[in-house]
């Protein structure tokens, strides 16, 4: 659903027949996705710092693919987690920090689509000037630097799209303020997904999963922009979670239905 969603809104001015799109990110999905394909994307003895949220990552084995997979690359390695939910820019403020006494050469977000916004913005923040306010430039005046620090995805759960959009939603809580930005510079160069990785999802996390990609759905449908073809594609994937979903939220469902609610 998340990559769907991205390509809907990039050709929503379909509406005219006129529209430009373009995608850098690739994605690997299946089982053992990070094991198999990471080394496609990072060079050997390359310095990597990888950010998470909580403690899932060590439930779900990610963590352990991604330190095993960098290892075989004598990478260098340092982990950056306490990314929220809706990631809060204060934390974000202490790790642009550390990247920027750290250098790494890449950031790797291994998580769901909070981690990949937070590490979009990282990408960017450690380029501005140490003295920049970071959310006014960043967030307010939508001032970017000439270049970002590549990254890519190790996806957990199900997103919203953050894992091949170039958009990222960043919360700052002392102001009471939420906002948005698109930079051209954060795409990622890589998303991997393992559907493993859910299976060990608290089933309120799945439960959220279909109900959000449901409710997304029905925003694009009830837009008032009527593209036929895609309104038809919502009603598919609509048709879809409700087929799979009363299933996949069951414990001990199916990785075949986990595959299926990650690519809905």
């Amino acid at each position: 659903l998340g990559l769907s969603l991205h390509l809907i809104t990039s050709l929503i001015s379909l509406m005219t027949r006129k529209w430009i799109w373009d995608n850098t990110t690739q994605l690997c999905f299946g089982e053992n996705a990070v094991k198999e394909n990471l080394k496609t994307f990072v060079k050997p003895h390359t310095r990597v710092l990888c950010t998470f949220g909580g403690g899932s990552i060590d439930k779900n084995g990610s963590r352990q693919d991604v330190n095993e997979s960098l290892k075989e690359l004598e990478c260098e390695v340092k982990w950056e987690g306490g990314i929220l939910p809706n990631p809060q820019y204060d934390r974000l403020v202490e790790i642009t920090a550390v990247i920027r006494e750290y250098k790494p050469d890449l950031l790797i977000a291994v998580g769901g689509g909070s981690v990949s916004d937070a590490t979009k913005f990282l990408a960017i923040a450690a380029k501005l000037d140490e003295n920049a306010d970071l959310w006014e430039e960043i967030m307010i005046k939508q001032h970017f630097p000439s270049t970002a620090i590549t990254m890519g995805t190790v996806m957990t759960l199900p997103a919203t799209g953050s894992e091949w959009n170039c958009g990222f939603v960043i919360s700052r809580k002392s102001q009471n303020m939420k906002l948005s930005v698109d930079c051209t510079l954060c795409y990622p160069l890589f998303s991997l997904w393992d559907p493993r990785y859910t299976m060990t999802l608290p089933l309120r996390q799945l439960r959220n999963g279909v109900y959000d990609s449901l409710i997304h759905c029905i925003d694009r449908y009830v837009t008032p922009v009527i593209v036929p073809m895609f309104d038809n594609f919502w009603l598919s994937v609509v048709k879809e979670l409700i087929e799979i979903g009363p299933e996949v939220i069951k414990e001990g469902s199916s990785i075949e239905l986990h595959e299926r609610l990650i690519e809905a």
